[in-house]
């Protein structure tokens, strides 16, 4: 394994542990966290298929909900760790893995990988192109347009 596979490991498990409720640090030199205020209209709009979805078991969505906040709050801080669309995914969906394994959220929103797949793929693009400051801000802006439409 070479270090950028580690470190993203490390920040997948970060991301997990975090979204499972273990509090944030209280250190001046780290931002605060992401807002997860109301997105665009443009976003609302990607997002309602997901939407749609929470409304069906508001207990995993609210749960999931903390995940994608936090893997914003993660690329707010970042700068050199995640530095394509690509790592983004894969970051994604190893902390989806790692928060939900063994638990009755994997099956709890049906549907849900396809719905927030197509929101990345209308907003980001399907390649693997790197992050400069807009895209990056754009892929935080969708996780919390998507933590938005799990929260109900």
């Amino acid at each position: 394994m070479n270090a950028r596979t580690i470190a993203l490991m490390i920040l997948i498990a970060v991301i997990a542990y975090r979204a499972a409720g273990i509090n944030k640090p209280d250190d001046p030199n780290v931002p605060p966290p992401v807002d997860p205020s109301v997105p665009s209209v443009e976003l609302q709009t990607a997002v309602a298929p997901i939407k749609q979805l929470a409304a069906t078991n508001h207990e995993t969505a609210e749960k999931m909900a903390a995940l994608y906040e936090d893997v914003a709050d993660v690329l707010v801080r970042d700068a050199t760790v995640i530095t394509t669309t690509g790592q983004i995914r894969r970051a994604i969906s190893r902390a989806e893995t790692l928060f939900a394994q063994r638990t009755s959220m994997v099956s709890g929103l049906p549907g849900f990988s396809a719905a927030f797949n197509a929101v990345m793929a209308s907003q980001l693009g399907l390649e693997d192109t790197s992050l400069d400051a807009a895209k990056r801000q754009k892929a935080v802006d969708v996780l919390i347009a998507v933590a938005w439409a799990l929260e109900g």
